[in-house]
């Protein structure tokens, strides 16, 4: 399974380092976004924390937020809808109400 690069706004080389650089195209960051998204569930973690913000994001500094709206909010709703089917490699029921 190849490793998913960080989902940044920026072009970027490290997944941990997201400075102010070119913005990447809409398609490039909503196929980062699904590669993540994709490779943390195989890895059992079918949801993990992501940055979503209740308005279009200013990109300002250290970007990985996506703003609900925002060209790639459609993108993450889908992985997010995908994990909902994925099995996990945890049980947390015993911590359900």
């Amino acid at each position: 399974m190849p490793l998913a690069r960080g989902v940044c706004f920026f072009d970027t080389e490290l997944n941990n380092n997201c400075p102010n650089r070119d913005a990447l195209s809409t398609d490039a960051r909503n196929t980062n976004i699904k590669n993540f998204a994709d490779t943390i569930t195989a890895a059992g973690l079918p949801w993990l924390y992501w940055q979503v913000i209740p308005n279009s994001d200013p990109h300002n500094g250290f970007d990985y937020k996506i703003g609900i709206g925002d060209p790639s909010w459609s993108t993450l709703q889908s992985v997010a809808k995908a994990a909902l089917e994925a099995p996990g490699a945890f049980d947390f029921s015993e911590y359900l109400p």
